[in-house]
C-alpha cells in the first residue's frame, strides 16, 4: 500500500490515482480526472441509497400483500355487505401490492446493474485502465471556465 501524496491515505498498489482525492499517484497533479471520480463516487452513492429505499418498499408492499390476503380470506365467505365491501378492499389491496412489489422488485434490479456497472468503471479509473475521452475532458474543461 502506497500513501497518496495529496491526501496521505493508504491506496493500494495497483491503483493510478487515488481513491479519496483523485490525485494521481505517480505525479501527485490533480487533474480532470478528480471530477470525473468524484461524479462516479456521487453516484455509487446515489445508487446505493437508491437500493436501500427500494429494498425497503420492497418489504411493505410484502407486508401489504400479505394482510390483503389475511383481510381478503378471512371475509372470503361475506355475509354482509360491509364484509363484501371489506374482502373488495383486501382483493385491492393484493392486487396494489402485487404492483408495486413488481415495480420495487425490476427497479432494484436495474439499479444494481447500473451500481455494479459504475463500480467497476469507478475501480477501472482508480487503476488508470479507464482513460477519459477527448470530449469528456472538453466538457470538464468548459464547465471549469463557467464555475469560475
Amino acid at each position: 500500500m502506497a500513501d497518496c501524496p495529496q491526501c496521505g491515505k493508504k491506496v493500494p498498489d495497483n491503483m493510478k490515482f487515488c481513491g479519496f482525492c483523485g490525485v494521481e499517484l505517480a505525479t501527485g497533479r490533480v487533474a480532470t480526472t478528480e471530477r470525473w471520480l468524484a461524479y462516479m463516487r456521487t453516484v455509487v452513492s446515489a445508487c446505493d441509497t437508491t437500493r436501500v429505499i427500494t429494498s425497503e418498499m420492497l418489504i411493505a408492499s410484502g407486508a401489504l400483500i400479505s394482510g390483503s390476503i389475511v383481510t381478503f380470506i378471512s371475509k372470503l365467505t361475506a355475509q354482509t355487505p360491509t364484509d363484501t365491501i371489506i374482502m373488495n378492499i383486501g382483493l385491492f389491496g393484493l392486487v396494489l401490492g402485487v404492483f408495486l412489489f413488481a415495480l420495487c422488485y425490476f427497479s432494484n434490479q436495474r439499479n444494481y446493474r447500473t451500481f455494479q456497472l459504475l463500480d467497476r468503471a469507478y475501480v477501472r479509473a482508480l487503476k488508470g485502465e479507464l482513460s477519459l475521452s477527448i470530449e469528456f475532458e472538453h466538457a470538464l474543461g468548459s464547465k471549469k471556465g463557467e464555475e469560475s
